[in-house]
């Protein structure tokens, strides 16, 4: 099995992502060093438009910040909008990272950490013990969410 490459802090800081409505998501690494910029936002819209479908009416919905202000349009079938000022309950990555950020501080109590090393009570379940803490990790995941 492959490792999994973790994202340094630095990419994390230069990742833009777009999402699609159905069973597919779409995540662009564009180069933000310094911040996000016009340039490095045309370069993402420019990206995106070529994984989106020319024949439906698409929706970009973006951020009131600066670099996202007068960007060109991708496509006829796009329409762009722009949040309203600080609404971070509308924007979908905003309520990841939140989501994210919830569950570690559940699962980084002593009480928590003391269940995820519980051997024993994986064994009384007859489950192996990844199995055993992916459920400790579902249980916290359903606790945060709402």
């Amino acid at each position: 099995m492959a490792q999994r490459q973790r994202i340094s802090q630095e990419d994390k800081e230069r990742l833009v992502s777009a999402f699609e409505e159905q069973d597919q998501d779409y995540l662009a690494l564009v180069d933000t060093m310094g911040g996000m910029t016009n340039d490095s936002f045309a370069k993402f819209l420019a990206g995106t438009a070529t994984h989106l479908d020319e024949n439906e009416t698409q929706y970009l919905i973006f951020d009131g910040a600066l670099a996202h202000r007068r960007p060109e349009q991708p496509g006829d079938n796009v329409h762009m909008r722009i949040l309203p000022p600080y609404s971070p309950f509308l924007n979908i990555v905003e309520q990841a990272i939140r989501l994210k950020a919830s569950i570690k501080a559940d699962i980084s109590c002593h009480a928590m950490q003391e269940r995820f090393a519980e051997r024993n009570a994986a064994r009384n379940a007859h489950l192996p013990l990844g199995e055993y803490r992916k459920q400790l990790l579902v249980q916290a995941v359903e606790r945060n969410i709402g």
